[in-house]
């Protein structure tokens, strides 16, 4: 589990113990009746909304990281085939954009090449034997899904802060 790829649950895990949330998990079922030409979904809420939330529930469902079916079990989401089949099954890359570019500044970094060389690192650590030094993020991804079949969910919170 790395700062980006297949973080765990423990985000969205707290939040949905606490008194103030609400249960949002039925997005997990609309998301998986999806095919494949709807590949790219935008969540844009009002601010204080809860996408930060729904964001953590996708990394926490989705990613290889974690191990959900517990956190799950008590809400909402309708839990039929798709739902238990596609659990916890992906690799995924969550970054927090706000948060990149804050550190891409301190460093003196252009942003996207900043973030760039973050999930390449990461996706080099997880598949060295596919990814190089020399890789951008596209062709890393390009090369794994090609080498492993692995399909991979990317996850953008704070996108709009650009």
């Amino acid at each position: 589990m790395g700062r980006f790829l297949n973080k765990g649950n423990e985000k969205f895990e707290r939040f949905s113990r606490s008194r103030y949330y609400v249960d949002k998990t039925e997005l997990i079922n609309k998301l998986l009746e999806k095919d494949e030409t709807e590949k790219f979904v935008c969540n844009s809420r009002a601010r204080r909304f809860g996408k930060s939330v729904a964001a953590n529930m996708l990394v926490a469902y989705f990613s290889k990281g974690a191990d959900s079916r517990t956190l799950f079990e008590p809400l909402k989401c309708v839990k039929d085939t798709a739902f238990i089949e596609n659990m916890n099954q992906y690799d995924t890359i969550f970054a927090d954009i706000q948060a990149v570019f804050v550190e891409a500044r301190r460093s003196k970094e252009d942003p996207n090449e900043y973030l760039d060389k973050c999930f390449v690192a990461e996706l080099k650590a997880v598949y060295p034997d596919i990814v190089s030094d020399h890789d951008v993020l596209e062709r890393a991804l390009g090369k794994i899904y090609q080498e492993t079949g692995s399909q991979f969910v990317i996850i953008f919170d704070e996108w709009d802060y650009p």
